[in-house]
């Protein structure tokens, strides 16, 4: 178990659906704010390309801070376990493929994550203890209005069929000053 992982578990243990983490930067103030996803699901990625459903994030009143500045914002996705069920070989991903986090009401789009060729390599009837996705593309100009951002992952390929991740949910990653 990740570092980032933990660090999720422990104060979604605490603050439920919102979590808040103090970061030392010199007295400036700053600060991260963390918002779980909608619920978890279960994506099973073929060898037909398509575009997968992940758990929506919903932005609410209390997860806006004004008079603050949004000085990064970023998505996290948690994988609990990543299982081959074909049984005809290493499965993992096939070709990029891009996480894209959609507005509520102006429904601008931004590629939120880009999966990488090979990731979520399993072995032949394998099972993976998951992953963590930690985002590194800032997303802070996509986040202006509250209701429920949705998340799609277009176009997500596997070189067998089925590669499937259990307990998928997502967060947003706000940091704050």
């Amino acid at each position: 178990m990740t570092f980032k992982s933990r660090l999720m578990g422990a104060l979604r243990s605490l603050f439920g659906r919102r979590g808040f983490v103090e970061v030392d930067n010199g007295g400036g103030g700053a600060f991260v704010h963390i918002v779980s996803g909608n619920g978890v699901a279960d994506v099973t990625v073929s060898t037909v390309a398509g575009n997968k459903s992940l758990p929506g994030v919903t932005i609410t009143a209390t997860d806006m801070f004004p008079g603050k500045t949004l000085l990064y914002a970023r998505l996290v996705v948690k994988i609990r376990t990543i299982v081959e069920t074909s049984s005809a070989g290493v499965n993992k991903m096939n070709g990029a493929a891009n996480i894209r986090l959609t507005q509520p009401i102006a429904l601008g789009t931004v590629t939120a994550y880009q999966t990488q060729d090979d990731e979520f390599r399993v072995s032949s009837g394998g099972e993976s203890g998951g992953d963590v996705l930690v985002g590194w593309i800032d997303i802070k100009a996509y986040i202006t209005e509250l209701g429920t951002y949705a998340l799609d992952w277009l176009n997500a390929t596997a070189d067998r069929s089925n590669l499937v991740l259990y307990d998928v949910t997502t967060f947003l990653e706000m940091t704050w000053e």
